[in-house]
């Protein structure tokens, strides 16, 4: 692999996998470097969230550990036909210490490890207010909500 892309080696790792959103591909470097881990398919851990769209996980964090954290970075930007790569996070990681979990509700002291979240990634808040009002209606109202607004501006 060309670079660890700032990964620490010897640390576990998980990251949200998803298809391209209608009209894109998957980029051939980040097809190929999928096909190295062991992932095929037409997805990627490098996404196009439009301002009416969102990502949302639902489900467990991790066992017990020394530290977990869910994290979002800015990967590149399009100006012009120019493909400008950055890797760079747009906010502080969601950890074990502030993840609202049903063994943290509300984000306060407890257990936070192997417990169910939703964490709802998006752009609108109008859009993260829709994801909210479906997920209640599919009786997800007692798993804790933790919300990952990504700014327009970037």
């Amino acid at each position: 692999m060309p670079s660890a892309y700032g990964n620490n080696p010897t640390t576990k790792y998980l990251i949200y996998f998803v298809p391209p959103a209608p009209g894109y591909e998957v980029d051939e470097r980040i097809s190929g470097l999928t096909s190295i881990l062991g992932i095929g398919g037409n997805t990627t851990p490098f996404w196009n969230l439009g301002p009416d769209e969102a990502v949302v996980f639902v489900g467990r964090t991790p066992p017990e550990c020394r530290y977990f954290s869910y994290d979002n970075y800015l990967i590149h930007r399009t100006v012009g036909n120019e493909r400008r790569w950055l890797f760079a996070n747009f906010a502080d990681p969601i950890n074990n210490l502030v993840i609202k979990t049903e063994g943290t509700p509300d984000g306060q002291l407890g257990n936070p490890f192997d417990q169910r979240t939703v964490i709802i990634i998006t752009a609108d808040r109008g859009i993260d207010q829709r994801i909210r009002m479906l997920l209640s209606l599919q009786d997800i109202r007692t798993i804790q909500l933790t919300r990952r607004c990504c700014p327009r501006s970037y």
